[in-house]
């Protein structure tokens, strides 16, 4: 046998220094440990946006002209740019917005280039319209949701709201929130007809003089070589008594005439767009905080908890007004996590129970071993120094997926490893032998499996950047396996005894168990398996011909319906929304008369629910209806968790409640 110290390459290196292969083994699981704290945390994988919008606000009162005036001349101006997929527009009263939709492999911001110079250069929009506003699309998606709800007035609920988003947006992590359900404020002035006739006023004189004494501020500065004075002159009104007090006549005897003499001043909102929102049964709005692809949404949640929590325990908030959390956008992650963690516990246990009966147990043992270097080798790999990754849904799933497929070459190395040993004694040489028989089939083996998930990694579109996740995860698995197995086993196994003395007493019940297993495998393999390889040679054209039929058979399934396709399971959560929208000639009237029918519908659904399954109350955790404009609305229903009915139960019933609104 050659001695060790004539044994080259890293293999062998490894299998004599055991101190550089736990040094590389702790350094990992601690650059693992410290990276997963600096990983963002989402729901999903961030989509790359592959669109361009052009936005455009034109009062012109009917969606017919705004399509006219805007979305077509667009659409037109767009028919010969180059790397155009789709394009698609939404027309409204008060404007147009048209969406770009770029080629899979064209350069976004030369589209936004040309699509930018192609709509400057349309020269006959309404006069009326404001200037178009083109950028790229981002994804924002749902993080946290806080209701505000009582017995209180819009401005009252709108107030708190308003407040609430500044205190939110004082936050590190939370850069984007919306307020739902908002109605402009507005200042209506409303002029007494005759008194306007006594001072020999007319309405464009008032309409002159509030413009002029309600202007936004104006700045200067005086300077020299020795000081600076910044002078500023501020007129613009926001208070309804700073408007009452607007002049606009000064009489001979200096005494002045003021709009608030001659007009009744109405601080309001809006009444141009039908704005409701109702939070159960009460009215209410919302606060909602949105994430973007550089959010973290554990942060966020954890952060807009503390606020909440200030608001609740502190006099911010009138006794008449709740403030309540809800749909949060931590919980998928939270639970995905935990998922991980009990999985991998779990698969940990059971691989080394598995190894144990078969192996020794210190192989066992050492094999499971390398499971942590692995996972957090790839979560120091998945940083922004690297791949720039985040722990989200596809990525958790990468790791579940990877659990059970990085152990194998280990397995193998570490059975040979013993064997040899076994066979040729316990020395460093045996080692190296054992690792190196194996080593060329079992790299090979795993990169045959990085080949593959490579190829799904690089899979174009949207749904690409969905399986790039979990594939480059599982990958990164797979050669740090390939680190483990072939440079730090065979050094945690180099000192391993095959040669130890039987054990007596209750020492002895594990090897016991270990010769059961291996005999119970021996009989599996001599009275099931070789009698089954050797009836398959015999019959070979027979099992040709029948896993030929069973494959046609399998691939066959999902075109003829007997298995579905879905890239994602239909699994029924807890919130179900129902979105309405009328037609053209609706008015908001009816549009706010159909909210509360399908509002009284789902209440409806669930009593019938309740009733059928036996139980009193309701399971309607919370209902929201939201309206923002004159022709739609939501409605959405969260269930309680305990309800006794699923989610696709109610929806059925709701719909058969609802029918179909009228308008």
């Amino acid at each position: 046998m050659t001695p060790s110290h004539h044994q080259k390459g890293i293999i062998a290196w490894f299998a004599n220094n055991s101190v550089a292969a736990n040094l590389l083994m702790l350094s990992i699981i601690f650059l693992g440990l410290m990276s997963f704290n600096q990983l963002r945390k989402e729901a999903f994988p961030p989509w790359a946006t592959d669109s361009i919008s052009i936005s455009m606000t034109y009062d012109s009162g009917d969606a017919q002209l705004s399509e006219e005036g805007i979305a077509i001349k667009i659409e037109e101006a767009l028919a010969t740019v180059q790397g155009i997929k789709r394009v698609t527009s939404t027309s409204n009263a008060g404007g147009s917005s048209v969406t770009v939709e770029a080629l899979s492999s064209y350069d976004l911001d030369i589209l936004l280039r040309d699509v930018k110079a192609k709509v400057d250069a349309i020269y006959n929009f309404p006069a009326a319209a404001e200037k178009p506003v083109i950028e790229k699309m981002t994804a924002l998606e749902h993080a946290y949701s806080i209701k505000i709800f009582g017995d209180s007035d819009r401005s009252g609920l709108q107030a708190i709201a308003e407040r609430l988003k500044v205190d939110l947006l004082a936050q590190p992590s939370i850069s984007n929130v919306v307020i739902n359900g908002k109605a402009e404020p507005m200042m209506s002035i409303e002029l007494d007809e005759q008194k306007l006739q006594a001072y020999n006023l007319s309405f464009s004189d008032v309409a002159d003089v509030v413009n002029s004494e309600s202007a936004t501020a104006i700045s200067t500065s005086l300077r020299n070589a020795d000081k600076v004075v910044r002078l500023k002159v501020a007129e613009q009104a926001y208070q309804q008594q700073e408007f009452a007090n607007i002049p606009l006549v000064t009489l001979d005897d200096g005494s002045q005439i003021l709009l608030g003499d001659v007009a009744k001043i109405n601080d309001d909102f809006a009444d141009d767009v039908f704005v409701v929102g109702r939070y159960n049964g009460q009215p209410g709005i919302g606060v909602e905080i949105k994430v973007d692809d550089n959010g973290d949404v554990l942060k966020i949640v954890e952060q807009a908890n503390n606020i909440v929590s200030k608001w609740q325990k502190s006099a911010l908030l009138p006794q008449n007004v709740v403030m309540e959390t809800w749909n949060d956008g931590g919980t998928l992650i939270r639970d995905r996590l935990a998922l991980l963690v009990k999985n991998a516990l779990s698969g940990i246990a059971l691989v080394f129970i598995v190894l144990a009966v078969f192996l020794n147990l210190r192989v066992a043992f050492w094999v499971t071993a390398g499971l942590p270097f692995i996972f957090c080798g790839t979560l120091f790999f998945m940083t922004d120094s690297f791949t720039g990754m985040t722990i989200n849904e596809m990525t958790t799933f990468g790791f579940i997926l990877a659990l059970g497929i990085v152990v194998d070459d280990a397995v193998v190395v570490g059975e040979s490893i013993y064997t040899t040993r076994k066979e040729q004694g316990d020395s460093i040489e045996s080692t190296i032998l054992g690792t190196q028989k194996v080593a060329v089939p079992t790299i090979f083996g795993v990169l045959t499996t990085v080949a593959t998930f490579i190829a799904l990694a690089n899979v174009e579109g949207g749904m690409g950047q969905v399986y790039s996740q979990f594939a480059v995860v599982v990958t990164i698995c797979l050669l740090l396996s390939l680190v483990e197995s072939k440079l730090i086993l065979p050094s945690h196994l180099a000192h391993l005894d095959t040669h130890r003395k039987p054990k007596t007493g209750w020492r002895n019940i594990w090897p016991q168990i270990q010769n059961g297993a291996d005999n119970g495998l021996q009989w599996f393999n001599e009275r099931i398996y070789q009698p089954a390889i050797t009836w398959a040679v015999n019959y070979r054209y027979g099992v040709l011909f029948g896993f030929i039929a069973i494959f046609i058979l399998v691939v066959g399934m999902p075109t003829n319906g007997g298995v579905r396709v879905a890239f994602f399971p239909d699994i029924p959560g807890s919130v179900i929304e129902a979105n309405m929208t009328m037609q053209n000639d609706a008015s908001f009237g009816q549009t706010n008369k159909n909210l509360s029918t399908i509002e009284l519908a789902a209440k409806q659904a669930d009593q019938q629910l309740m009733a059928e399954h036996g139980q009193q109350g309701t399971a309607i955790d919370t209902i929201e209806v939201i309206g923002e404009s004159d022709l739609s609305g939501s409605i959405i229903v969260e269930l309680d968790e305990s309800a006794p009915y699923g989610l696709n139960e109610f929806a059925r019933i709701w719909k058969l409640k609802t029918q179909t609104p009228e308008g």
